[in-house]
């Protein structure tokens, strides 16, 4: 997520100088291009570590820059533990002998009780996760695609309205900095209090996604009103909409993934996700063409279309709050058989 606030920060910054970069006869595509990519070249070349970021993560782990003091800091808090863990071995070894039967037997239940990833990737769970990741990529992609041609339309090809109306949605992409930090602290709300008796932290985590999810989706549900809606200073709120959507759109995505699946597939049902979803974009060349050739230029009908696509997004947080409501009916039946 910080990755995609920074593009766009970047992008917003670069949008004001189209002008002067025409002006001067360069190409607009090669300044932009090194413009917008340099802050991120300079992220990754003094924040990421040298080598590779180990996993799982040891004890106190860092990366990036540092001043010199807490470095010095670090290295004595390293040979402190490597001191105490010279003396805790000793014990260890003498634990581990007498533990080592107990663990295995262990062991062997929880590999039984693991979940496979074919099993994560045929759940529903993951089925209506990635139904409504496809539906707001594609609501996305859509208008990213035919804001321009809209804009045109609207302002009957007067180009100076349409530069202006584009600087705006350009400026408006630093508002995704001030969207980001929502759908952290409404995930996150579970934290401050007790859990339930027997319930688990899977189930909070679920619990608290749903709301997020629902505003996600009327995030996006809005923002095709409103470009569907061809009244040319609505879009001001089209595009402060779209921002939201995007920025909330990709901490849900990934946050929900790690709340309801193992760790250990995560880079896998995300990647998987990602490819999907990917494949369905395509369809943005077919939508393209009916617009140019049968249409006549006029996107009405075809936003009205991805308009009632995007409510194809409210089934995933609608079942997650099913499924939340049945895991709480199971640990109540197994609570009163006990």
């Amino acid at each position: 997520m910080q990755g995609e606030v920074e593009w766009r920060a970047a992008l917003a910054w670069c949008a004001p100088k189209e002008q002067l970069v025409k002006g001067d006869g360069a190409l607009l595509k090669g300044v932009s291009a090194v413009l917008g990519s340099a802050g991120l070249l300079l992220r990754t070349l003094f924040l990421m570590p040298r080598g590779h970021i180990p996993f799982p993560l040891p004890e106190n782990f860092t990366y990036g820059l540092g001043c010199p003091g807490g470095r010095r800091e670090q290295v004595i808090e390293e040979e402190e533990m490597q001191e105490s863990n010279v003396k805790n071995n000793k014990k260890d070894k003498r634990e581990e002998s007498e533990t080592s039967a107990s663990h295995s037997t262990l062991h062997d239940s929880k590999q039984e009780k693991e979940i496979s990833f074919r099993s994560c990737l045929l759940s529903w769970l993951f089925l209506w996760h990635l139904v409504w990741m496809v539906t707001n990529l594609f609501c996305q992609s859509h208008f990213l695609a035919h804001i321009n041609p809209m804009l045109e339309h609207l302002t009957d090809s007067d180009q100076d309205l349409v530069s202006h109306y584009t600087n705006i949605l350009a400026i408006i992409q630093l508002l995704g900095i001030l969207f980001a930090p929502i759908n952290g602290l409404i995930m996150d709300r579970h934290n401050n209090r007790l859990l339930a008796p027997g319930e688990s932290k899977r189930e909070a985590n679920l619990c608290s996604s749903s709301p997020a999810l629902v505003l996600t989706s009327l995030q996006c549900f809005l923002f095709c009103v409103c470009f569907t809606t061809p009244v040319l200073p609505l879009q001001y709120l089209t595009f402060v909409l779209q921002v939201a959507n995007s920025v909330s759109f990709y901490g849900c995505h990934y946050v929900f993934i790690s709340f309801a699946f193992p760790s250990s597939h995560f880079g896998k049902l995300s990647g998987t996700a990602m490819s999907s979803s990917a494949l369905v974009l395509l369809l943005q060349f077919p939508i393209q063409y009916l617009i140019q050739n049968q249409l006549h230029g006029d996107p009405l009908y075809v936003n009205v279309g991805v308009t009632l696509v995007s409510l194809l997004s409210f089934c995933h947080p609608l079942h997650v709050s099913l499924y939340c409501r049945k895991l709480a009916q199971q640990r109540k039946t197994e609570q009163e058989e006990k």
